[in-house]
């Protein structure tokens, strides 16, 4: 065998340049970028975190995202007994919220956010576009919470979850060992 591969003017360059798409767009796939310490400040000394969200970040998922991520794309991790400062920035055009919920959309946390009855009772709720929120809470419990913008809950579609059909929340977990940070997948 003497050359299995022969030079064909015009079909090798295509070929590289088709392997170098395809080698750049695999590669990017899946990775998880760490937010810490753009969005996340620690005091381990008082078991303290100071958490930056920033709702309408950018343009994905049509401003209906927390720091530029989507449908549960960024997780929060925050060990148990920690003390959570969550100042919320809603860059977006409409008002927002932010929590962070259970299973069944309540608080998991006292003052986590608001809580969906009193979204409910107060049709001025919510976070207007250019002003922030300051939440102050401990996490107490161990588990995986949604932080979550509730402010256009609507119980009769998606069974509850239309920010789910949005994409405004992300992942909040309490952990019984690990350190505090803030993590995304592209």
């Amino acid at each position: 065998m003497q050359n299995a591969f022969r030079a064909v003017p015009g079909r090798w360059v295509t070929l590289a340049a088709a392997s170098a798409v395809l080698v750049a767009t695999v590669s990017g796939c899946g990775q998880t970028q760490d937010l810490t310490q753009q969005y996340m400040t620690v005091d381990q000394s008082t078991k303290t975190v100071n958490i930056k969200v920033i709702g309408g970040y950018n343009a994905v998922n049509d401003r209906m995202n927390f720091n530029g991520y989507a449908n549960g794309q960024m997780t929060i991790q925050v060990p148990v007994g920690y003390t959570v400062n969550l100042d919320f920035q809603n860059n977006g055009g409409i008002p927002a919220e932010i929590g962070v919920y259970d299973a069944a959309n309540n608080l998991a946390f006292p003052k986590a956010g608001d809580s969906l009855q009193a979204i409910d009772e107060n049709a001025d709720m919510g976070v207007l576009p250019g002003t922030n929120e300051k939440y102050t809470f401990v996490a107490d419990h161990t588990g995986t919470y949604e932080m979550e913008n509730l402010i256009n809950f609507f119980p009769q579609f998606a069974q509850g979850k239309q920010n789910r059909n949005v994409g405004m929340w992300d992942v909040f977990k309490v952990v019984q060992n690990g350190s505090p940070q803030i993590t995304a997948q592209n």
